[in-house]
């Protein structure tokens, strides 16, 4: 670490955001201790509040914040752009109840995708299997 002075590490739970190019405005919350390159700004530590809370705003905001991106074939935005962002912040157990509600209306979206891919592979196999039994004279067409 010694010969890396500039190498920063952060924490758990920390929110990163990707400030250039292609990238902008991707956003994940870290599940372990990491280090990042210059393109992203991590949001670290957050006092009084739940990093999956202001995930889920910086979410929210995303189409907001690439459209603050600035420059010219590939957008940029900086830490002072994201730092004058203003989040209303409800107390700590409202913070929870909504980071909880919108975890359980995801499963249900994500179930309901998952079901929905299934049945789109099993229509394209019936698909295959029908044009089969009608080209090679198993079913007859009017």
């Amino acid at each position: 670490m010694d010969d890396y002075s500039t190498l920063r590490f952060y924490p758990k739970d920390g929110i990163v955001i990707a400030m250039y190019g292609a990238t902008i405005g991707k956003m994940g919350l870290l599940n372990i201790k990491t280090a990042t390159n210059q393109a992203c700004c991590v949001l670290a530590e957050p006092n009084g509040v739940l990093s999956k809370f202001v995930f889920n705003w910086f979410l929210s905001m995303n189409k907001h914040i690439v459209s603050m991106g600035y420059g010219g074939g590939q957008p940029n935005i900086n830490q002072e752009q994201i730092r004058t962002l203003k989040i209303q912040l409800p107390d700590i157990k409202e913070q929870t109840q909504i980071v909880k509600h919108i975890e359980i209306e995801t499963n249900k979206i994500n179930a309901k995708v998952i079901n929905t891919k299934k049945l789109i592979a099993l229509l394209k196999e019936y698909k295959t299997a029908l044009i089969s039994e009608v080209v090679t004279g198993k079913i007859k067409v009017n």
